[in-house]
């Protein structure tokens, strides 16, 4: 792991202790979906699924506890650990 993902986490984290906001955890979801949206508290977008298909997906970063990583799963967006 490089310093990069390191310090996105590091900042991640701080925003979910901070109690206000929430940073957006990196991720490769932008290759495979479109119409990206940020949210106070979460990031939605129409992603591709298996079968090629535009899919309306929402992820709530307070979901992502631990998770510092967020990927286009089937056309649904997921927190993972990369």
């Amino acid at each position: 792991m490089g310093v990069k993902p390191i310090i996105a986490a590091a900042a991640f984290m701080a925003g979910l202790h901070a109690g206000t906001a929430f940073a957006i955890p990196p991720g490769n979801y932008d290759r495979s979906c479109r119409n990206i949206r940020e949210g106070r508290d979460s990031l939605s977008a129409s992603c591709r699924d298996h079968g090629g298909r535009w899919v309306r997906s929402t992820v709530r970063f307070a979901s992502c506890s631990g998770r510092v990583y967020i990927q286009n799963i089937g056309g649904q967006l997921r927190c993972t650990t990369g």
